[in-house]
């Protein structure tokens, strides 16, 4: 059976989520956030699968990027008090909070649309 370079990536990822899951919730945020921004907007979505659909800015030295991401049920939302990470329901996120999102191993960036996250970590 092959696998494929793209496939045995995210099979990696989905192993180090669930044990990550286990031991502790920190080891998940270590990676590098594919956008870290703040939220400009939080809009409904009238798909059920999806929570809401939030724009996220960010700024990297004169160029600025907004990027529309989908918050769904399976997607995991952390909040950063000091150095404790806890994980939050949805309803913590608010416009204006400053925000680190990673999107699922098949995604690498959402260029075109809405990226559906995988994790979002709120920092304040």
């Amino acid at each position: 059976m092959y696998v494929g370079r793209f496939g045995l990536v995210r099979w990696f990822k989905v192993i180090l989520a669930d044990a990550v899951d286990r031991i502790s919730q920190i080891g998940l945020l270590r990676t590098k956030a594919d956008i870290t921004g703040s939220i400009i907007k939080i809009c409904s979505c009238a798909d059920r699968n999806v929570l809401a659909e939030i724009l996220v800015e960010s700024r990297i030295d004169k160029f600025t990027g907004r990027s529309m991401v989908s918050v769904i049920h399976d997607t995991a939302l952390f909040q950063k008090n000091g150095k404790k990470i806890q994980r939050v329901n949805f309803r913590m996120l608010r416009a204006g909070q400053q925000v680190q999102v990673w999107f699922p191993a098949f995604i690498f960036a959402p260029l075109f649309g809405p990226g559906m996250a995988q994790d979002i970590l709120i920092v304040e």
